[in-house]
């Protein structure tokens, strides 16, 4: 199946699962979307949904989720709605699905991945999940609207301990980098 039909069917499974989650608006949404498949990545070497994530200042974001949001609305799959959360002046964007999603597109264990990445994300915020998103090294490098590349997941944010020194040195001298 194509990338962005999953895409598709994970923001509907994603807008269903945390339907009754005050805190799921746009920018958990985005934040849950860059978990999952940076998950995926790392555990198989490819995302769920081959989407295209880009810098944005709020943290990595699919570069094709506006247009699909405002697709899926036009095809009467999703409507978006304003949620005016603990009397804040700014209403949060709920996305919110008007048909089920399609789970058979998924794999066993890319379900799996799934409802674990939302159950280990359950209790933050967007504004919390995007503190996280910001140490990941392909954000950080990348210019605003850049894509950052999933191999950048691989990259740990912690600066090297003497044994990871002492091993690239070992590996310099064994094949004469």
């Amino acid at each position: 199946m194509a990338g962005s039909e999953k895409l598709r069917e994970l923001v509907l499974d994603l807008a269903i699962q945390c339907e009754s989650d005050p805190r799921f608006g746009a920018v958990k949404l985005n934040k849950l979307l860059f978990a999952i498949d940076v998950s995926a990545y790392l555990a198989w070497q490819r995302p769920i949904t081959e989407a295209e994530y880009i810098a944005l200042e709020l943290g990595p974001v699919p570069r094709q989720l506006s247009a699909l949001r405002a697709e899926m609305v036009q095809r009467g799959e999703a409507a978006v709605r304003l949620h005016s959360l603990f009397g804040v002046t700014n209403p949060q964007e709920r996305l919110t699905a008007l048909r089920e999603p399609n789970l058979q597109v998924f794999t066993g264990p890319e379900m799996a991945l799934i409802d674990a990445v939302i159950d280990s994300t359950a209790p933050y915020n967007g504004h919390e999940l995007t503190e996280w998103s910001h140490p990941f090294i392909g954000w950080k490098v990348a210019r605003k609207g850049d894509a950052i590349p999933y191999e950048s997941a691989l990259i740990s944010p912690e600066p090297p301990t003497p044994s990871d020194i002492q091993r690239t040195q070992e590996l310099i001298q064994e094949y004469g980098w």
